[in-house]
């Protein structure tokens, strides 16, 4: 006779009720009765899984069974003996226990419910698509499992689902997918194999400390070159941009509130002190409350659409002297900074203010043809283009020799406001990308190329900093009115208009300043066979660790020739 678990085959002497025997079963000894599940009573933790798969450490507990068997059970007895008040305060006890259970425990599955969609299941997906596996929820959660302290961007053992052998390759190209869509910068793996499952704990490099203030950057601000200001602050100390790259324009996207104008006075507070003449176009007028309190030949700020317009066909203008003037008159140009405050919208905004300016220029043209008056021909068929757009697009295409440098921020930055659907024509026009609270679709746009990091969440100033190969988590510090303008009048004194030229003023210089074929010659090594040629010295400029330049001369950027040769000797030992 096949065995029951309620039916007995050792004679027929008395036993319990069916019904007796299957509820003491059910609430105490924890047998299975009505399919697979764990033996979790009230009187016991779990200690056998009946589920599929392997685990360590049963998280089904005593008081969850409590709740979920004797749910049914409160209740018909509270009916039935409702004039037992002893009975009655005992079952609603049970019930209102059961409801705090519930309450907790759905407050949990909420705060849980944005962790699991945003990080937990897409590393899942990948974790499975990487080894081949099928897809299952809960047993993926499982083998992605987190503690209940995890923020983004901790370390986390991942559990494989599958025994397959991975090559090196292989494992390395999980460990970055998995670790970059649970915010784990850097992600690099521990392998760890025993008869039965295949482990990797996934680490990665820290994140920025949850607070930044300019007391902490003070000295490297102080330090930092022209062409190098400190963004903010990365997991190894203070970060900064390198202008010296070609295309040297900055990109910036995040949503309302997260900091771009916060960042950009930052930048441009320091980009100030060294003389820097600065163009804000900002149709918000109170983006950079702080630059009002400038002076008029350190920044020059506007907000009416019609003068937005004509700022950038004076900044079209000045591109088109610049590359016109000879190499030894491009020193006596000011280095300018072009800040356009929300790209995506003003873009727009140019667009439709153009179209009315062309049509009344148009009919201006025709009344004066039609009274046989003096006329511009192109007047009759102006571009269709609005030439500020025109000179933005540009402008961004422009490199580093012209000393002209867009700093283009919105909420969520288009591509095809530069002219293209692409978003490598953002990528190759700005080669300073920042971004904050980025989701894929924007990281495929500005960080194409690089493995994937999901944004780790928390407070306001956590920026994405991605430059040629290198991708760095910042936090940027918060600046006020008064340490802004302090900061950007401080340093070097102004020379020279913001716009146009002037020969009687001079560009000062930092003594010492050479450019690289100066330099080269002065280089320990350079006659043996390491000797380096000026073009590889140049190549060498542009990796990291390169001293930074002090100053530009024309088209050339100026170095200290004691740094350059430390340096040298560094790559020679």
């Amino acid at each position: 006779m096949p065995s029951h678990p309620l039916i007995s085959t050792h004679g027929q002497h008395w036993r319990p009720p069916l019904v007796v025997r299957a509820l003491y079963r059910y609430l105490v000894t924890g047998r299975p009765l009505f399919g697979p599940g764990d033996n979790a009573t009230l009187l016991h933790h779990a200690t056998v899984d009946y589920r599929r798969g392997p685990r360590l450490r049963l998280q089904r507990r005593r008081w969850e069974r409590l709740a979920r068997r004797h749910a049914a059970l409160t209740v018909p007895p509270i009916v039935a003996i409702a004039g037992q008040w002893p009975l009655v305060a005992y079952e609603s006890a049970l019930v209102g226990a059961a409801g705090t259970y519930a309450v907790i425990r759905a407050r949990r599955a909420l705060a849980d419910r944005g962790v699991n969609r945003r990080y937990i299941d897409p590393a899942a997906r990948t974790l499975y698509a990487a080894v081949g596996a099928r897809y299952d929820k809960r047993r993926a959660r499982q083998d992605v499992a987190v503690p209940d302290d995890w923020a983004p961007g901790d370390p986390v053992v991942v559990t494989l689902p599958t025994d397959m052998p991975l090559t090196a390759a292989k494992e390395k190209a999980l460990v970055r997918a998995v670790g970059g869509r649970l915010a784990i910068q850097n992600a690099k793996g521990s392998w760890k194999r025993d008869e039965v499952r295949i482990r990797v704990d996934i680490h990665g490099t820290a994140l920025p400390p949850a607070e930044v203030d300019m007391a902490r950057l003070m000295e490297a601000v102080a330090a930092a070159p022209l062409t190098q200001p400190v963004a903010g602050v990365g997991p190894d100390g203070p970060v900064s941009l390198d202008y010296v790259q070609d295309s040297p324009h900055v990109a910036l996207s995040g949503p309302a509130g997260t900091g771009k104008s916060t960042l950009l006075r930052f930048l441009m507070a320091q980009r100030m002190s060294h003389g820097v003449g600065t163009i804000f176009l900002d149709a918000k007028r109170w983006s950079h409350r702080w630059a009002h309190e400038l002076p008029s030949d350190r920044c020059q700020y506007w907000y009416r659409i019609a003068d937005i317009h004509n700022s950038l066909v004076a900044i079209g203008e000045e591109l088109g002297r610049r590359i016109e003037c000879d190499p030894s008159e491009l020193g006596t140009f000011r280095t300018l900074d072009v800040v356009v405050e929300e790209a995506n919208t003003l873009i727009k905004m140019l667009g439709t203010y153009w179209r009315g300016e062309r049509r009344r220029i148009i009919n201006e043209a025709k009344a004066l043809k039609e009274q046989d008056m003096d006329y511009d021909e192109a007047d009759l068929d102006p571009p269709a283009l609005s030439p500020a757009v025109a000179a933005m697009q540009f402008g961004v295409n422009m490199g580093r020799e012209l000393q002209m440098h867009f700093h283009v921020a919105a909420q969520r930055l288009e591509a095809n406001i530069f002219g293209s659907n692409s978003g490598a024509a953002v990528r190759q026009s700005f080669q300073i990308r920042l971004m904050a609270q980025w989701d894929m679709a924007l990281w495929k746009m500005l960080a194409s190329g690089h493995e994937y990091v999901a944004w780790p969440g928390g407070k306001r100033g956590l920026w994405g900093f991605v430059q040629g190969t290198e991708f760095v988590i910042v936090r940027v510090p918060h600046l006020d009115i008064a340490q802004s303008v302090q900061l950007a009048t401080s340093g070097q004194d102004t020379y020279g208009p913001i716009l146009g030229q002037d020969t009687r003023v001079a560009k000062p210089s930092i003594e010492g300043g050479l450019p690289l074929s100066s330099i080269l010659d002065t280089l320990p090594g350079q006659d043996g066979p390491r000797a380096l040629s000026l073009d590889g010295l140049r190549t060498a400029a542009k990796r990291p660790g390169f001293p930074a330049p002090v100053d530009t001369a024309g088209r050339a950027y100026l170095y200290l020739a004691s740094e350059v040769q430390a340096w040298r000797e560094r790559t020679l030992s």
